[in-house]
């Protein structure tokens, strides 16, 4: 497995959800605690925990949110510290970007080209500009309309040796883009021949140096 990270927004840190507190000054706790994201704004994230900890204000902690497969990791202070109702809750204020961590079985690469596709069974043919690729599947942007879970056929080259002619793919994911008449796909390849797979890997690797 390979980890792979790239920026997102706040909104992806939502009420409800785990968050890991590491602090490394503080051995009261063994440095890491548990807790429960309760609120979100702009620039600040807050949480509750079930029993008191004396955690230092104003120190930057590091903050772990866990969402199904993936982890947002980011830096912060707190800010606020209160207890209301047997429950400790602290506001903390962010200091860095936040991160999304997920486990691939692919290395990927940012990569951009052209191709077209169409859907498996439709004659309609879409151009498309890939945003990133790995052994597994792209990520791409096109003014089509595709459903989550369809599948298409890609035609685009990587280069003059690597080309997917007639490439099936399954989409697993849609964004659709404010203020654009492009949306964003993300889909597996299907059936991918063993020779291209590898030819895929050796590609990403030689670009990710």
């Amino acid at each position: 497995m390979v980890y792979f990270s790239e920026e997102v927004g706040i909104d992806k840190i939502k009420p409800g959800l785990t968050m890991k507190i590491e602090v490394n000054s503080n051995k009261e706790f063994g440095g890491e605690l548990k807790s429960t994201t309760t609120d979100v704004d702009l620039d600040t994230v807050k949480a509750e925990l079930s029993s008191k900890v004396n955690l230092p204000m104003e120190e930057i902690v590091r903050l772990s949110v866990i969402d199904q497969g993936s982890v947002y990791v980011f830096y912060a202070v707190p800010i606020a510290n209160v207890e209301e109702g047997g429950m400790q809750r602290i506001t903390f204020k962010l200091k860095s970007s936040i991160r999304q961590m997920q486990r691939r079985r692919f290395l990927r690469t940012e990569f951009v080209t052209t191709g077209t596709f169409k859907i498996l069974g439709r004659k309609d043919v879409f151009d498309l500009m890939t945003k990133d690729i790995s052994a597994g599947g792209l990520r791409f942007l096109t003014s089509g309309c595709v459903d989550l879970g369809q599948i298409i056929i890609l035609n685009l080259s990587l280069n003059e040796n690597l080309r997917f002619l007639d490439q099936q793919a399954q989409i697993v994911r849609k964004v659709e883009i404010e203020l654009s008449n492009l949306n964003e796909y993300g889909a597996t390849f299907l059936n991918l021949n063993s020779s291209i797979e590898e030819s895929i890997k050796r590609f990403v690797s030689e670009m990710v140096k």
